[in-house]
């Protein structure tokens, strides 16, 4: 089962992005994967206020250089179709696992 610890401290926060603010309005989890949905409550132009975005989590196996061993998940953002590789470190930490989630936001 994939598992993101803290996930709740993650759901509070909003994220900042130049000078667009996003905020988590969902999380949806099943066994294998999480979903999340995000809204653009602050944006400069004001004409992209109600963006949202909408990222799938899940766990991708690939062997890496440094350990063939490791688990490595991938993101997705839905809309536009760019992803970026999680590693396990990032999803025990909510700090971390907020730098994939900007470089998801910065596309958008």
């Amino acid at each position: 089962m994939l598992t993101i610890e803290n996930i709740d401290k993650i759901k509070v926060g909003s994220f900042k992005v130049g000078e667009d603010k996003w905020q988590i309005k969902m999380i949806q989890i099943a066994s294998d994967c999480y979903q999340f949905v995000l809204q653009c409550i602050e944006a400069h132009p004001a004409a992209g206020v109600c963006r949202e975005a909408i990222f799938t989590l899940y766990r991708k196996p690939i062997a890496t250089a440094v350990d063939y061993s490791s688990n490595t998940y991938s993101m997705i953002n839905l809309i536009s179709g760019r992803s970026v590789l999680v590693s396990t470190k990032e999803l025990k930490a909510p700090g971390l696992f907020c730098g994939p989630i900007l470089k998801l936001l910065e596309a958008c």
